[in-house]
């Protein structure tokens, strides 16, 4: 279940199509029974700073939105985690290699 959760990650897509194809991977496993939950693409500290550089160019548009169409964005952020809890604790407690309850 958990790695079907990362696979369908749109966001989680999205930043790794902005590599380019990577010669390796690595893989991250549930730290509390060694389970394989994704394997990702090992980018070069070059790679990782232009993502980083896209990321700080997308905060000057952000600044640009006005405090009212940021509260509707934000807001829907919110009912989409609310809508998606059970499936992000998921996926946090596979990250703390813990289960839901703690």
């Amino acid at each position: 279940m958990l790695r079907s959760i990362v696979r369908k990650a749109d966001w989680l897509h999205s930043a790794i199509s902005k590599f380019p194809t990577a010669q390796s991977t690595f893989k991250v496993v549930h730290p509390g029974n060694g389970q394989l939950v994704a394997e990702i693409p090992d980018q070069s500290k070059e790679q990782i700073e232009d993502v980083v550089q896209d990321a700080f160019l997308s905060q000057k548009a952000w600044a640009a939105v006005t405090a009212g169409e940021r509260s509707v964005i934000l807001r829907n952020w919110h009912d989409l985690i609310l809508k998606n809890k059970d499936d992000l604790a998921s996926v946090i407690a596979a990250e703390m290699g813990k289960p839901v309850s703690e």
